[in-house]
């Protein structure tokens, strides 16, 4: 999206689909070209899972030709890493396939699950992921997710291989020390806190790369690479939205199984609604921008997602549509799907022989969306110092008023939420704790005489 021209007229809706990207029917080159971009790690030597079915153990250890070749692997008496006899497999494209497809099982039984050492030689990073385990660990989390985001640092949230954690991912354009990620990490865990002090954080685990700098005979830890087939078709290893929903298209937002868009992006207007409410947005949106324009505010595309801007402030903004989740209830079908399955598990039992039996146990969804019509218009977060809130930023539908009709209130909003950037800019320069607290009051007190000064405006523009 390029930048808007200066005459409302000449602005058009969104292309919600245009962007060129990779989708789940790009070929296969395309995908394991971008997963390798993302998911960078060392590409010497790459960890693979293994599983012991007699012994019900699992783990990783590095990818080796020689791995338990008599008289040459010295494993378990010899580390990997001290070994005379390395001969570790380099990543490449074959390998990454075979972990998306969940191709190629080892000899000890099992599918196909490629993992990463995040730590490069150098003790840089492509990225940085928390990673969350326990009961709690949705709660926790989205609560950091949010708390990256609000920084403007993209964030993404997958849910673990194991279904029962999730990781939260972050990309760089290009590698970054990992001393300074993990700072970066650490620093977004204390605001949390600090905003968040209910929660707790018990479920947080550790960050990956765990380490700042290469430990002697050793890689660093690793860290299970996403998206791989078998874990994918039981829910797992996928990203998910804040509703904790696997996105319908891993490889690109498109309309998912209930007809929800959600799309996000270089030069794209952030949006998660449903496809009928997409002719709303042809409406809604020009009204904004005209209502914006009088404040003084274009919309504009330049650094990353669609945002407002001033002469002085930028104001990111986003459109979602409540989606109501109900308790999946089995069909027929299902029931019938999985009382063959329990058959298949007692006869199993009695034979002693459990080889596939959970494997094949079928997946039905927990829940049921349906998505409500509702649309919701949300402005970026901005809290005011010495206050510790946020001027008004969302704007939804209600019984009576539509979001159509709201353009004046947003745009005063926006005005509002600018002004409040630019208090918090004036404190930040105050030299003392008191004079900051003083300020913060103040500035609140302008903020508000701000807003009532922008209401009392006549904004009838339709």
């Amino acid at each position: 999206m390029s930048r808007r021209s200066t005459s409302v007229a000449n602005y058009s809706s969104p292309a919600i689909a245009d962007a060129p990207s990779v989708t789940a029917a790009s070929p296969a080159a395309e995908k394991v070209a971008l997963f390798r971009r993302l998911f960078a790690g060392r590409t010497d030597v790459f960890p693979v899972r293994w599983e012991n079915r007699k012994t019900a153990k699992s783990g990783y250890a590095p990818a080796c030709a020689n791995e338990w070749v008599k008289g040459i692997c010295g494993k378990p008496q010899v580390k990997c890493g001290e070994c005379p006899h390395q001969a570790f497999i380099p990543v490449t494209d074959d390998i990454i396939e075979k972990h998306l497809r969940g191709e190629g099982a080892r000899a000890s039984g099992g599918d196909f699950v490629a993992g990463v050492y995040p730590l490069l030689p150098e003790e840089t990073c492509w990225f940085l992921a928390a990673d969350f385990d326990e009961e709690s660990w949705a709660a926790d989390a989205l609560a950091v997710l949010e708390t990256f985001q609000a920084n403007g640092v993209p964030a993404a949230l997958e849910r673990s291989r194991s279904g029962n954690g999730g990781h939260v991912w972050i990309f760089f354009c290009e590698p970054a020390s990992a001393r300074t990620a993990r700072q970066l990490g650490a620093a977004m865990l204390t605001e949390t806190m600090e905003r968040r002090p209910e929660i707790g954080f018990a479920s947080y685990d550790r960050f990956f790369p765990s380490q700042d700098t290469m430990p002697v005979g050793g890689f660093g830890n690793l860290i299970a690479l996403p998206l791989q087939r078998r874990a994918r078709e039981l829910g797992n290893s996928v990203f998910v939205d804040q509703d904790l929903r696997p996105y319908d298209d891993q490889w690109k937002a498109k309309p998912s199984d209930i007809g929800i868009v959600a799309v996000s992006g270089a030069g794209l207007i952030k949006c998660e609604v449903a496809s009928p409410s997409i002719d709303r947005l042809a409406v809604i949106l020009p009204r904004v921008v005209r209502a914006a324009s009088l404040q003084g505010f274009e919309l504009v595309a330049d650094g990353g997602s669609a945002h407002f801007k001033s002469e002085t402030e930028n104001i990111g903004f986003s459109i979602t549509e409540t989606v109501k989740r109900e308790k999946h209830v089995l069909t027929d079908a299902e029931r019938a799907k999985e009382e063959a399955w329990e058959r298949k598990r007692d006869l199993a039992a009695r034979r002693n022989s459990w080889d596939n039996v959970f494997f094949d146990k079928p997946q039905f969804p927990e829940w049921n969306f349906h998505p409500t019509g509702q649309l919701s218009f949300e402005l970026e977060q901005v809290y005011v110092f010495g206050r510790g809130s946020s001027p008004r930023r969302s704007f939804r539908d209600a019984k009576v008023q539509r979001l159509e009709n709201m353009a004046s209130h947003i745009a005063v909003g926006l005005a509002v939420l600018a002004a409040a950037k630019r208090s918090n800019v004036s404190s930040e320069k105050q030299s003392s704790a008191e004079s900051r607290k003083s300020g913060g009051n103040a500035n609140w007190r302008r903020v508000s005489s701000i807003s009532k000064i922008v209401e009392q405006r006549d904004l009838a523009l339709f």
